[in-house]
């Protein structure tokens, strides 16, 4: 995605939250850093990042401003049929992405973050990490499911680039 975007004359910055199972919590600094470090930003998450997100400007309401525009890509909004059941050694809060769970119910949605921001939820139809699919289709994002992709082909895929750009076009953030 990233490379895609640069082709495309967006200049972006990664946000490497290292390993995939540390939990939702020890993700917020590293994205709070980079949020930070410009005036105006898009955020383009994939998976767990939306939820960090939220998280972040959530606890952090003096970045909201510098926020133009959320797009998730295949994030458990709404928690994810396949965090049910994982073992007792995960952190505690990859279990906060079971469905519904306490802690994505306390947390406010992006919509409530950035009420007045460009905000869109994409969903793949055969991803098999965020299911079903409506789990990453909150009600107050506009919505978007790629019919022929599973959960990395948000990342990988040409659709998934084209509807990235396509959304972005309508901001002038970087």
């Amino acid at each position: 995605m990233q490379r895609a975007l640069h082709a495309a004359g967006r200049p972006t910055v990664a946000v490497d939250l290292k390993w995939a199972f540390r939990g939702v919590a020890s993700y917020g600094p590293p994205l709070a850093d980079a949020i930070e470090a410009f005036d105006q930003v898009d955020i383009v998450a994939h998976s767990m990042g939306g939820v960090v997100a939220r998280k972040v400007l959530a606890e952090r309401p003096d970045l909201r401003a510098r926020v133009q525009q959320v797009i998730t890509l295949g994030t458990p909004h709404h928690g994810t049929e396949s965090a049910r059941g994982l073992p007792p050694d995960f952190p505690r809060d990859i279990g906060d992405l079971q469905p519904d769970s306490p802690f994505l119910q306390q947390l406010p949605s992006l919509r409530e973050l950035l009420p007045d921001r460009p905000l869109l939820a994409v969903a793949a139809q055969w991803d098999v990490v965020v299911f079903p699919l409506h789990r990453a289709l909150p009600a107050d994002m506009r919505q978007l499911v790629l019919p022929h992709l599973g959960h990395n082909g948000l990342l990988t895929e040409p659709e998934a680039y084209a509807a990235v750009l396509d959304q972005l076009g309508s901001s002038s953030a970087g």
